[in-house]
């Protein structure tokens, strides 16, 4: 990985701000991965995937880039995940005339988080042999990370 390129004192390719090597995120929350350089002349940013080597564009409602270099994940739904955008390896490609560098390898990897609502019984009047009576004891609201339960109360 190249972190600048300089041909002359006036002419450069630098980057001023590296995205992470391992991106994590929730489905609920979404996350901006920052990228951006300077050099003379001004250079572009774009983003690759490393899996198939294609430039990354947009998908709507699930990734975007915005202006200033960084890649955009938003929120979305479980039913929209897919592996191509939400489980990936980025890098973020930055060039001019002089030449392109190439960020880090950026481990971009989506968690699904739902909130589930499950309803707590306890057995009374129970007695060995016997069908006993099952009655609600709370509405607790739970949360489901990937397939696991956790009681959040």
């Amino acid at each position: 990985m190249v972190q600048s390129v300089t041909s002359s004192r006036s002419n450069f390719i630098s980057f001023i701000l590296e995205p992470p090597s391992k991106v994590e995120f929730y489905n609920t929350t979404g996350v901006v991965i920052p990228c951006a350089a300077i050099g003379n002349p001004k250079p572009s940013i774009h983003w690759i995937t490393l899996l198939d080597g294609l430039i990354v564009n947009q998908v709507d409602g699930l990734r975007h880039l915005r202006s200033d270099g960084s890649l955009i994940f938003t929120p979305f739904k479980e039913s929209d995940y897919r592996q191509d955008v939400h489980f990936n390896i980025y890098r973020c490609i930055a060039s001019n005339s002089l030449g392109a560098i190439g960020s880090r390898d950026v481990h971009v990897t989506s968690g699904m988080y739902s909130f589930t609502t499950l309803f707590y019984y306890k057995l009374s009047n129970y007695m060995p042999g016997s069908k006993g009576l099952v009655r609600p004891v709370d509405n607790r609201t739970c949360s489901r990370i990937n397939g696991f339960t956790f009681n959040l109360s």
